[in-house]
């Protein structure tokens, strides 16, 4: 099925409503919507003088709009979103600039919309308990992130790599060996490489994806060349807990350590912060590790405000002794939420690592230990 658009034609006037009343001089403006943007792509939209305003960001966002991403794996128009949403800050159009960037996050990344729940608001709670952590705490989480790769997906169809002009379109993510120094898991939804509103990939897909994706550890830089590992095989799946384990040669670091019960009731009550490592929009790797209460656990997931963006599916979610308790999958949006006296759009959901190890005890695979 071949991408359509991120937005529907409704949205998009929304959208150029909105950036003219935040931006007040759009041309002015434009360079700084369009920065992380390839240089390439931005070069191929037209010059700003002689064109009104209202037709100049309607031509930009309709173009925008029909790129699913770029060679690099990008999202142009969730990019222009980003920058949009910044300059949006305390305005009354900032709630439909954050809607349309989930929306638009959503589709790049495959990942199935979440079911908006009711969470309460949450008071900071400093001065009734104390938040500081160990020192060795940020030495472990260094130690803990050499186990966490970026994922470049590969699209295929019946067999035929998808392109994006002369290049292969690419899906990014994030993974983490679990288990032993050969085992990588990640979201299904980065593996299967489609829009939320297409058919998922056919088992022959799913697996030549995987097997032609590149894991890359040590990207912790924009400099950094990093350490390029090609996946071998896809060993399982499972898509309602969106989880895929990958084999890789061993690469002679250790897997995460994982946390061998979930989170009691008492201590889901006293909201426990979870802190992730992850590769958001592809870029190098990032801790979030700040306003990162959970809020709530319901069956097999787990939700939390920890911040993520696109490109962060995948991640492992750690408790504050950096042992990991989930599998982040994505995004829920929600309204009429507090947290710490602020408005908030959405709450990320993870798959719990409980939930996940359950499944793998009752589907064995010779080539996958016991993770619990």
């Amino acid at each position: 099925m071949a991408f359509q658009q991120h937005l529907a034609p409704a949205e998009l006037d929304q959208l150029a409503n909105a950036a003219l009343a935040i931006t007040g001089d759009y041309a002015l403006v434009r360079p700084v919507l369009f920065g992380g943007v390839l240089p390439a792509f931005r070069n191929m939209f037209p010059p700003a003088l002689g064109i009104p305003q209202a037709v100049l960001v309607r031509v930009d966002l309709n173009q925008l709009n029909t790129v699913e991403r770029l060679v690099d794996g990008t999202v142009p128009l969730k990019q222009w979103l980003q920058n949009l949403a910044g300059l949006a800050a305390g305005r009354p159009e900032a709630e439909i600039v954050s809607e349309l960037l989930n929306r638009t996050s959503t589709s790049a990344t495959g990942a199935a919309p979440l079911r908006p729940q009711d969470i309460p608001e949450l008071k900071e709670e400093i001065v009734h308990r104390d938040d500081m952590v160990p020192y060795e705490f940020m030495g472990v989480g260094v130690q803990r992130a050499a186990s966490v790769v970026k994922l470049m997906v590969p699209r295929h169809a019946n067999g035929v790599p998808h392109m994006t002009g002369a290049n292969p379109t690419i899906y990014l993510g994030t993974g983490w060996l679990v288990g032993n120094g050969s085992l990588l898991i990640t979201n299904h939804h980065v593996i299967n490489a489609r829009a939320p509103n297409e058919a998922a990939a056919s088992d022959a897909d799913l697996k030549l994806q995987a097997e032609k994706t590149t894991a890359i550890f040590d990207y912790n830089a924009e400099n950094a060349q990093g350490t390029r590992v090609q996946v071998k095989e896809l060993l399982r799946w499972n898509t309602k807990l969106d989880y895929a384990v990958l084999r890789i040669d061993d690469i002679a670091r250790p897997p995460l350590p994982l946390r061998p019960q979930a989170f009691t009731d008492d201590e889901l009550s006293d909201k426990p912060p979870v802190n992730i490592i992850q590769h958001p929009d592809g870029r190098p790797k990032l801790y979030a590790i700040r306003n990162n209460l959970v809020s709530a656990a319901d069956g097999n997931d787990l939700r939390y405000f920890t911040d993520t963006k696109g490109g962060s599916s995948g991640s492992p979610v750690f408790d504050d002794t950096w042992q990991v308790v989930a599998l982040h999958r994505g995004a829920s949006l929600v309204t009429n939420v507090k947290f710490q006296g602020h408005n908030v759009a959405y709450v990320n959901v993870g798959t719990t690592l409980a939930a996940i190890a359950a499944d793998l005890a009752n589907n064995p695979h010779p080539k996958i230990p016991a993770l619990l």
